[in-house]
């Protein structure tokens, strides 16, 4: 290969290199905001690590048909390296931002669904069933008013053994 086309290749390595700094720092936003468990950070590291060795292969099957040599690899390291030092902060802030918007829009989101959805639906229910709760518990106080009244009168029939006469 060409010089020219190697320093074509170690541009577009570095650019996957900066690329791939702006994913991890995605990556770490959502861990850090998920607080996941031990077993769950391993999974998505080796998550991370598996699509971040895909994206480099493609691309660099794509830029120079997959050929692996040392200018490739520094250029990745330069990439990360000048991602880390020029723009980590600026994407771990706006990713936070963008987060904060998110849940923000989220929880905007569940307070209309209940003002507009279940709280009228909550409100027809009872109203549609409160005729019927008032009309059961005024049948249910007649009943233990009555009931009352008949053990009052006929002891015996709610006893275990009749009255001796």
């Amino acid at each position: 290969m060409e010089l020219s086309g190697q320093a074509a290749v170690f541009g577009v390595m570095a650019a996957t290199g900066f690329l791939l700094g702006i994913l991890f720092d995605g990556y770490r936003v959502l861990r850090g905001t998920a607080r996941l468990k031990k077993w769950s950070t391993a999974l998505a590291d080796l998550l991370y690590w598996l699509i971040a060795t895909a994206v480099v292969f493609g691309i660099l099957l794509f830029s120079n048909g997959g050929e692996l040599r040392l200018y490739v690899f520094i250029g990745l390291f330069a990439g990360a390296a000048l991602y880390y030092r020029l723009a980590s902060s600026f994407v771990i802030r706006l990713l936070l931002q963008g987060l904060r918007l998110t849940g923000a829009g989220v929880r905007y989101l569940k307070l209309l669904l209940f003002w507009l959805v279940v709280k009228p639906v909550a409100i027809l229910f009872g109203a549609l069933v409160f005729p019927f709760l008032f009309t059961g518990r005024r049948l249910a106080a007649a009943g233990r008013s009555a009931g009352r009244y008949c053990r009052a009168r006929r002891p015996w029939r709610f006893n275990k053994r009749p009255p001796e006469k």
